[in-house]
């Protein structure tokens, strides 16, 4: 066969067999949950969470972060217990992996760290068209925009 055959072949199926790349992380408000310490340790029933609204709108980042309890199959707010928090960043399109660079621009009901908090960067892993995955949270699209 041709050079130019074999190779235009080979990048043919290195394409195919690529997972979806960052650019098709699409716009709008997806939802993750990150489960959180125990806060109520005399209640070993309640599950507590920060129920997470990642806002994407081309390349930025927004999370707001709320904390929730699952007692018994019922979901509940809190008022204040487990903080509120809202991160800023942004997705970083690179040839590999796709990476998300965040961090904590403010937070009621917590303790806020002497220096402020720090930026980190952690690696997204794509599932599908609709979901995707970085510091141990799954994002769900609820709305794209």
């Amino acid at each position: 066969m041709n050079r130019k055959v074999i190779i235009s072949i080979i990048f043919l199926l290195v394409c195919i067999a690529s997972p979806l790349n960052a650019s098709e992380i699409i716009n709008g408000t997806y939802i993750g949950w990150k489960k959180i310490g125990d806060l109520s340790p005399h209640d070993k029933s309640e599950v507590w969470y920060h129920e997470h609204k990642l806002t994407i709108k081309g390349g930025a980042a927004t999370i707001s972060a709320s904390p929730r309890t699952i007692k018994n199959g019922k979901l509940f707010y809190s008022a204040s217990d487990g903080g509120f928090f809202k991160y800023e960043g942004k997705i970083i399109f690179g040839a590999n992996q796709p990476e998300i660079v965040i961090k904590v621009v403010d937070c009621d009901y917590c303790g806020k760290p002497v220096g402020g908090w720090k930026e980190k960067k952690y690696p997204i892993t794509i599932e599908d068209e609709v979901s995707f995955i970085f510091n141990s949270v799954r994002y769900m699209l609820q709305k794209s925009e």
